[in-house]
C-alpha cells in the first residue's frame, strides 16, 4: 500500500510555503499553486527553517545531516553532520542556524561551513565534550532535555524549554550569561510562542495549563489558562505502557475504555504504566491579530482538534473561553500562512495505520493524500476553509506504509511526560514492590526491614524517612535521590529545582572560565529567585 508522506514542518513566507516532506523539502508557490521538490536526502528531513530574507532555507534529517538549500535553485548549497538528532532550528538575525539537539544543548552553526584543520573529533570525543564540535560554537546546555528554543527581544535574548519545569531565559549570544529561569509548578514545557502583538509575552504550554509569562521581568506565570479538559476528549494517540517493576503485565482485568472521552481511556493495564499528563502535550502554539485581539491557535500532539481563544488580560485568564474545531485526524503541525489563516498538518495514515490495512481503497488513497488542511480562526473558533492549496499536496512523495509507520511521529508522548516509579536507575528505583506514586507505600510493604535497610545503604531515603531529616541534610541529596522521593508522592519541586540551578552555574562557570570571558554568570540572585 503506497501512503503519502505527512508534512513535518513548514514555513510560510510572502508568497510560498517551504514544505518538508519525506526525503525532500518542497516549495508551493502560493499564486500559481504550483509544487517545486528538491533532489531527494536520502533520509527523512525532520525540522526545517526559513532564514529573515527568504534566501535559504535549512533542514535536518532522520540520519543527523544538516543540510542548507538556495531556495532560488532549490539546491543544495551545503552539508554537514550533528552529532545528535535536532529538535529546533531557527535561523538568527546574523544569517547564522541556531541547533537544539534533542538532549540539552544549543548550539550556533555559521551559514558557511568552516574549514576544519587538523583532525575531526570522532566518536565518543566529540558526544562527551560539545566544545570540540568544530562546525559549531556550543551556546548553552541544560541537564535535562531540551524541547524547543526561542530567540527574543530583537535576538538579544534566548529562550530554551526543557522537560523539568523550567525555562531558561539567557543572552544571545553569550548565553552562559542567564537573565532568569522561569519556574512552573510541575511537568515538562513542549511548546512557547511570543505573540508579535505581545512581544514581551511569552505562552508555553506542556500537559496541565497554558502559561503567560512576562519573561524579562518575573520568573513565575502572571497567569494561566486551563486546556486539559478541552483537550482531552480529542486525543486519539495513546503511549506504550511501560511494564510496572515487579509485576506482570496483563494479571488482572483492568483494560482501558477505546472511547478518548471515558475517563477510563487512559488507564494502563494491570502491571504496566502509562506516563503522567494524560496524553496531553501541546506542540504548537500560534498567534495572530484580529482588530484589537490577539487570537491564538494551539495543538496537542497525537489529538484529532485544533483549539483557539482570544489572548486575554491576565486578571482574566481564568474565564478564558477556549474553542475548539474537532478533525478527523490527529494534528502534527501548525503554521501561520496569512491573515488569520493557518495550515494544519495531520496524520491522515494514522487509521489505516493503526488497523493494519495492506491495501486501501482508491477513496481511502485519495483521503490520505490531504496531509494538510486550512484553517482560519476567528473570535468565534477555528473554521476550516477551502484552499486551492490542498490540491497540490496530491504531488508531495509517497512510501509503504512500513516506512511511513517508522516515522515514529507521537515519541514525545512517551519522552517527555514522567514515568511514576520509573524515572531512576535501577539501583535507586527500588525493587518495584512498592507502589508508584503512594507516599510511603514502600515502607509497610513486602520489602520489609530487610529491603528497607538494603535501600538505606544504596543511598535510598524513603518517603518516611524525610519527616525527620534536616534541611542541610535534604539539600544534600542529589537528583537521583530527590527523583526518586517525587516519583512517590514528595513535594520536593523547590529542592530539585535548587539542585538543578547549582548544576547549571557550575556548568556556566566552567564554559566562562574556558572561553576567558569576565562577565557574571547570571542577570539575576539565583538563590533569591528560588526562594520566592
Amino acid at each position: 500500500m503506497s501512503v503519502p508522506y505527512p508534512i513535518l514542518s513548514a514555513v510560510a513566507n510572502p508568497t510560498s510555503l517551504v514544505l518538508a516532506a519525506g526525503p525532500s523539502i518542497h516549495i508551493l508557490d502560493l499564486d500559481s499553486q504550483t509544487l517545486r521538490s528538491s533532489e531527494s536526502t536520502g533520509s527523512v528531513v525532520r525540522v526545517l527553517a526559513v532564514s529573515g530574507e527568504g534566501l535559504h532555507a535549512v533542514g535536518s534529517t532522520e540520519d543527523k545531516q544538516l543540510i542548507v538549500w538556495d531556495l532560488s535553485a532549490l539546491a543544495v548549497k551545503s552539508t554537514r553532520h550533528t552529532t545528535k538528532k535536532v529538535a529546533c532550528l531557527s535561523f538568527d538575525a546574523q544569517g547564522d542556524i541556531v541547533v537544539t539537539d534533542k538532549t540539552a544543548d544549543v548550539y550556533r552553526y555559521p551559514l558557511e561551513p568552516r574549514e576544519v584543520v587538523g583532525e575531526r573529533p570522532q566518536g565518543l570525543a566529540l558526544l562527551n565534550d560539545p566544545y570540540l564540535n568544530p562546525d559549531a560554537d556550543l551556546l548553552l546546555g541544560h541537564v535535562s532535555v531540551i524541547t524547543q528554543h526561542l530567540l527574543a527581544a530583537g535576538g538579544t535574548l534566548i529562550l530554551t524549554a526543557d522537560r523539568d519545569e523550567h525555562i531558561r531565559v539567557s543572552r544571545y549570544p553569550r548565553s552562559y550569561v542567564i537573565e532568569r529561569i522561569l519556574h512552573l509548578a510541575e511537568g515538562f514545557t513542549s511548546a512557547m510562542h511570543i505573540p508579535q502583538t505581545r512581544p514581551n509575552l511569552l505562552l508555553s504550554a506542556g500537559s496541565d495549563d497554558l502559561h503567560l509569562f512576562a519573561y524579562q521581568s518575573s520568573h513565575l506565570p502572571i497567569a494561566s489558562i486551563p486546556i486539559a479538559a478541552h483537550v482531552k476528549p480529542h486525543r486519539r494517540i495513546r503511549p506504550t505502557e511501560r511494564r510496572q517493576r515487579g509485576k506482570k503485565p496483563g494479571a488482572g482485568t483492568v483494560k482501558p475504555s477505546e472511547n478518548p472521552r471515558d475517563e477510563g481511556w487512559y488507564i494502563a493495564p494491570e502491571g504496566t504504566v502509562l506516563p503522567l499528563g494524560d496524553g496531553v502535550c501541546v506542540a504548537g502554539i500560534e498567534s495572530v491579530q484580529s482588530g484589537a485581539d490577539t487570537l491564538v491557535a494551539f495543538f496537542s500532539l497525537g489529538c484529532a482538534a485544533v483549539h483557539s481563544f482570544t489572548l486575554p488580560d491576565p486578571a482574566q485568564a481564568a474565564d478564558t473561553i477556549l474553542q475548539t474545531l474537532p478533525l478527523a485526524h490527529p494534528v502534527i503541525g501548525l503554521t501561520h500562512i496569512a491573515e488569520a489563516r493557518f495550515l494544519v498538518m495531520l496524520d491522515t495514515a494514522w487509521s489505516a495505520l493503526k488497523c493494519g490495512k495492506k491495501e486501501a481503497t482508491t477513496d481511502e488513497i485519495e483521503a490520505m493524500r490531504l496531509v494538510a488542511i486550512v484553517v482560519e480562526i476567528t473570535a468565534d473558533g477555528p473554521v476550516l476553509v477551502e484552499s486551492p492549496m490542498t490540491a497540490a499536496f496530491a504531488g508531495l512523495p509517497t512510501a509503504d506504509a512500513k516506512t511511513i509507520s517508522a516515522l515514529q511521529l507521537y515519541t514525545d508522548l512517551s519522552l517527555l511526560p514522567r514515568w511514576p516509579g520509573l524515572e531512576e536507575d535501577d539501583e535507586l528505583a527500588g525493587d518495584g514492590s512498592e507502589t508508584p506514586g503512594t507516599p510511603g507505600g514502600s515502607d509497610d510493604g513486602a520489602r520489609g526491614k530487610k529491603g528497607r535497610a538494603k535501600a538505606k545503604a544504596k543511598g535510598r531515603i524513603e518517603p518516611a524517612d524525610v519527616a525527620g531529616m534536616s534541611q542541610e541534610e535534604l539539600k544534600a541529596l542529589d537528583l537521583r535521590q530527590l527523583g526518586y522521593l517525587k516519583a512517590r508522592g514528595v513535594d520536593v519541586g523547590e529542592l530539585t529545582s535548587r539542585k538543578k540551578r547549582k548544576i547549571a552555574a557550575n556548568e556556566r562557570d566552567r564554559a566562562k572560565a574556558r572561553e576567558g570571558k569576565d562577565e557574571p554568570s547570571a542577570g539575576v540572585d539565583e538563590e533569591a529567585a528560588l526562594n520566592v
